[in-house]
């Protein structure tokens, strides 16, 4: 995949990042005390958080301040490139 453009196109729904957050390849690495299935839809809805999916997983930015925000990833491991 070296040197091609990756498409990346924002989420208006929660359907994709909530299959990607629950998938047993990810789940683990990011549910934290969460118990049970991640449901990403209200931060999705929130217009100041930005959620980018791609061919190779998600980048979610967390608005936390004006010009600050907290960023996760989440790409399935055959997608994964090191």
């Amino acid at each position: 995949m070296a040197g091609q453009m990756m498409i990346l196109e924002r989420a208006t729904n929660a359907i994709r990042i909530n299959e990607l957050a629950n998938d047993p390849s990810i789940y683990p690495w990011v549910h934290g005390s969460i118990v049970g299935p991640i449901d990403l839809s209200g931060v999705v809805a929130d217009p100041r958080h930005v959620c980018l999916l791609g061919p190779r997983g998600a980048i979610l930015f967390i608005y936390q301040q004006n010009a600050i925000y907290e960023v996760h990833t989440m790409a399935l491991p055959r997608l994964r490139t090191y």
